[in-house]
């Protein structure tokens, strides 16, 4: 009888390859996608009421936002653009961090907000100041989809120069020109005043009614016979005389007979 001593590891070896006649399936992951951020990487003038942006060269469902500052994350309707939007407006003047996880890893985030936003101790050192707003260059986000319209319209940069302050700050604005050095300038083209309000009369005063006058009628030939002619003593004697009527009477027939009739009566 002949017995065969197989090493330990060659048993193991046969026991772990049978799996049931199927082979192993390993799945490689690969991920190309990469990442820009808004504002910049070690950026030191982000405005303090700006949302934090990723784009993403292609789209990943797995793609989450995490920071210690409390906000909401969405995504575009393409997934290419995860936009963290803060709870509240940043502090002026601070660091932060966000970070992006992806299928690539995590792409973390450091910026720091400007100095804008902080309170103006005294107002009065901006009077005289003007400011170049370069619209063109701005990051429009509210309300949302309108930033690439205006984008695309508002080209020019706008003056804005603050003339005085107190309370509130008053200033005036105009249309810049590119590479020119003196901003031109023109009085008001009308200037509107409010009309006086009436003065009521005094108690003491007598009132007069004012009065009116209007134009006599216009004569119409149709209407109204012309006016007689005036009368003169060559008119009365070539005027003829009007003819005189006598009122007839009937006189009782005379008798016939052979008597003599009254002296007081008259007969035809």
């Amino acid at each position: 009888m002949t017995r065969i001593a197989l090493p330990l590891t060659l048993l193991l070896l046969a026991s772990g390859c049978d799996n049931g006649g199927k082979d192993s399936e390993v799945t490689d992951i690969t991920c190309d996608v990469t990442v820009t951020t808004y504002p910049a990487s070690g950026a030191a003038d982000h405005y303090y009421m700006d949302p934090i942006e990723f784009y993403l060269s292609d789209v990943d469902a797995s793609a989450t936002v995490s920071s210690e500052i409390a906000g909401t994350t969405s995504v575009s309707e393409d997934g290419k653009t995860v936009t963290f939007t803060p709870d509240a407006p940043l502090s002026p003047s601070t660091a932060y961090s966000v970070t992006l996880d992806y299928c690539g890893g995590a792409a973390e985030l450091s910026f720091t907000t400007s100095a804008l936003g902080t309170e103006i101790a005294d107002p009065n050192t901006l009077v005289g100041k003007t400011y170049n707003v370069n619209l063109a260059d701005a990051n429009i986000v509210s309300p949302a989809g309108v930033g690439s319209i205006l984008g695309s319209v508002l080209t020019t940069p706008i003056l804005i120069g603050v003339i005085s302050a107190g309370s509130s700050l008053e200033m005036i604005g105009a249309i810049g020109v590119e590479g020119g050095t003196t901003q031109d300038s023109a009085p008001p083209a009308s200037t509107s005043r409010p009309p006086p309000s009436p003065t009521p009369p005094s108690p003491s005063a007598p009132r007069t009614r004012p009065s009116t006058s209007r134009a006599p009628p216009s004569p119409s030939a149709s209407s109204k016979s012309p006016a007689p002619s005036p009368l003169t003593p060559a008119s009365l004697a070539a005027a003829p005389s009007p003819a005189r009527s006598t009122p007839a009477t009937s006189r009782p027939p005379c008798p016939t007979s052979a008597t003599t009739p009254p002296a007081s009566a008259t007969c035809s």
